[in-house]
């Protein structure tokens, strides 16, 4: 028997559309307590769940999907390393994610060129000029602009 060309069979479907249906995010608690008492099976299983959307987090702000997965790889070193501060009574996905944004932080911070003498690394909040040259471009910037916006003659 064969159906009308225009009927077709109707297909349903069940999708995960709350976070907490796609990760399990009810049975997380659990996992985490076991991860942290040293079960192996428990981590396997929040790396199982965790990573597709942590994976989707990196990508979202990486240049490329090779910087995401390093910063996957980053960032479960990282939940690995602080699993005993995770407290039982506080959801694990904001633990989680907090981790993967100080991350992904860390990591955008690495790629910015340093300014600041020695090569440490590390911005002085204080130094919010790096350099006169810089200094110098953005007062002849501001003061074009206020001449610009006030009317008077360069």
């Amino acid at each position: 028997m064969e159906l009308p060309a225009k009927t077709r069979p109707q297909v349903i479907t069940t999708v995960a559309t709350q976070p907490e249906e796609r990760t399990g995010e009810g049975e997380l608690p659990g996992l985490m307590a076991r991860y942290q008492l040293g079960e192996a099976a428990a981590i396997e299983e929040l790396v199982r769940r965790l990573s597709p959307p942590l994976l989707r987090f990196f990508a979202f702000s990486q240049g490329s999907m090779a910087e995401a997965e390093d910063l996957l790889q980053d960032c479960w070193l990282r939940i690995h390393r602080s699993r005993q501060t995770y407290r039982a009574s506080e959801p694990v996905l904001p633990w989680i994610f907090a981790i993967a944004r100080h991350t992904r932080l860390d990591a955008h911070r690495r790629r910015q060129p340093s300014h600041v003498a020695g090569g440490s690394g590390r911005r002085s909040s204080r130094n919010l000029v790096h350099s006169v040259a810089d200094g110098v471009r953005w007062i002849r910037r501001s003061d074009e602009h206020a001449r610009a916006t006030s009317g008077q003659p360069a």
